[in-house]
């Protein structure tokens, strides 16, 4: 009876308890397991949410001075004897540099161009001492023409009295003539006396041309004198001009001869010498640079040859880390700069290998950058920058986020879907 207390369904349901209840228990280390990996999951999310992708290109350049550098080179081909300057000193414009010489030498007589300087030096000397005696002989001859000249005019004042008296003269025996015809009818002149009278007029005639003709010849000479004293200063002017001529080709000759011989380079404007290539005895040829100089007031600029595919990311007013090849920025840290300039079109091979002394194809272009020190610190101490110096810069390119990163593909292919759909309108199609 008592076990009709209870159904069968109630005990057939309670014959298991004795059992207890079905419990599935899970480690401790599961438990860390999940925690962890959450983390990990969260950490990766907002890393792909908040952490960036940055694409970067490097690229080459060189600092160059601002106002340029000044490449000096050599006019001839010779040997340096003498130089006066050195790297990193100041100079002024038209201070010597450098000397070369280009003596030639012959086995025989020696220097060649130094036995032309000598003949040239003696022929300079004989033509100013021709100068320094014409003046002289000028004195002199005009001295001697004004002692003729008087001279003549004492002559030519004797003459003109003998010339008086004779006329005189020859009046005389014209008249005594006369009265030997007038009476010679009476026969007290005798034929043979009026012979001898007509003589003696015919003689004092004679005598009167022949004083005349002096007179003339005189008159004549001091005519000459006298143009001779006027044309005296002329004359010596032009024997002057003659002589300066040919006193001022010798003395081109002599410059030529020096200048094929030996020159002095000098600073063309004022600067710093930053490139001293050649020393005393070094063997120069023509066009070869010797120096540089760096003009005064210029500073160091970078100058870069962009690609074309990086140059459309820079701009104006840009900051740009720099690197310089000469002090390693694992050791002395990166330098900062500012785009000043880009050029607007690319530059040409020509362009590029005056530039760089590289020949390419690639379409480059220069950007200039302003440095925003001219110095690197160097162990403690303050080092100069200088031209030339190779150094790389990192130029971004892209900034994104890194799960526009990871979902670009997908942007990619919803785009070509969305433009499978909806095709490009047609040109001119509003």
């Amino acid at each position: 009876m008592p076990d009709d207390l209870f159904r069968r369904d109630v005990l057939d349901g309670r014959q298991g308890e004795w059992m207890g209840t079905i419990r599935i228990a899970s480690p401790t280390s599961h438990w860390v397991y999940a925690g962890l990996g959450g983390v990990i999951g969260l950490v990766i999310i907002l890393f792909l949410a908040f952490g960036h992708y940055t694409r970067h290109q490097t690229v080459q350049g060189t600092l160059v001075p601002s106002r340029g550098l000044l490449s000096i080179t050599a006019s001839l081909a010779g040997t340096v004897t003498r130089t006066y300057a050195h790297d990193g000193e100041h100079v002024k414009a038209g201070q010597p540099l450098v000397e070369i010489s280009a003596d030639r030498d012959s086995a025989k007589i020696g220097l060649i161009d130094a036995l032309i300087t000598q003949s040239l030096d003696n022929q300079a000397a004989l033509l100013r001492s021709d100068l320094d005696n014409e003046k002289s002989l000028v004195a002199t001859k005009k001295t001697g023409l004004l002692a003729k000249r008087a001279m003549l005019k004492s002559q030519l004042a004797e003459i003109a009295s003998q010339i008086t008296i004779q006329r005189q003269d020859v009046a005389s025996t014209e008249s005594v003539l006369a009265r030997f015809h007038s009476i010679g009818n009476t026969k007290f002149i005798s034929a043979l006396q009026m012979q001898q009278q007509q003589s003696t007029v015919f003689g004092a005639q004679a005598e009167l041309k022949t004083l005349q003709r002096d007179q003339v010849g005189i008159e004549q000479q001091l005519g000459d004198v006298d143009n001779q004293l006027r044309q005296l200063p002329m004359s010596a002017v032009s024997e002057s001009n003659a002589t300066r001529t040919k006193l001022a080709d010798i003395t081109q000759e002599l410059a030529r001869n020096a200048g094929g011989r030996s020159i002095i380079l000098r600073a063309p404007s004022a600067g710093i010498v930053s490139a001293m290539v050649v020393e005393p005895g070094q063997a120069v040829q023509q066009g070869q640079s010797v120096l540089s100089v760096m003009p005064a007031g210029s500073v160091l600029r970078a100058q870069m040859l962009v690609p074309s595919h990086a140059v459309g990311f820079i701009h104006p007013g840009m900051r740009l880390n720099l690197r310089y090849n000469a002090f390693p920025y694992q050791e002395f840290g990166q330098h900062h700069g500012v785009v000043l300039s880009v050029s607007r079109s690319a530059l040409t091979p020509e362009q590029v290998l005056a530039l760089t002394q590289m020949q390419t194809k690639q379409p480059l272009y220069r950007v200039m950058v302003r440095l925003d020190s001219q110095n690197v610190d160097v162990y403690g101490r303050t080092e100069h920058l200088r031209p030339g110096l190779a150094l790389d810069a990192t130029v971004v390119l892209d900034r994104r986020r890194l799960i526009q990163w990871v979902f670009e593909p997908l942007y990619g292919l919803g785009d070509n879907l969305f433009l499978g759909n909806h095709p490009a309108p047609a040109r001119g199609t509003p």
